[in-house]
């Protein structure tokens, strides 16, 4: 019983490497390239001046490089690239920590 067990495992994960192997080739290829940019949005607050900084990801027509966010963080995202008004509309993602 045993050894059967140990043979499913075995051949279950050949097979889940060999699909993940074949979606990584099969994705779908992005329908616009995304612009990034971190901003430092500055208020008052009781008399002092906070800052709040933020990041903005938005459509681009310039072409992405890999970027590392913070390890193992990492992708491609055109840094500091003119915003994209064609080819629009675009859908509108927030998202935030709480």
């Amino acid at each position: 019983m045993t050894r059967l067990f140990g043979v499913f495992l075995v051949l279950g994960s050949m097979s889940c490497a060999a699909m993940s192997s074949d979606a990584r080739e099969r994705a779908p290829r992005p329908l616009f390239t995304v612009g990034c940019q971190i901003l430092d949005l500055k208020y008052r607050r009781d008399g002092d001046e906070q800052a709040l900084t933020v990041a903005v990801w938005y459509p681009t027509a310039e072409q992405p490089k890999s970027h590392n966010y913070g390890e193992p963080t990492s992708g491609n995202v055109a840094v500091g690239a003119a915003p994209s008004v064609a080819g629009g509309p675009y859908p509108l993602l927030v998202f935030s920590h709480g």
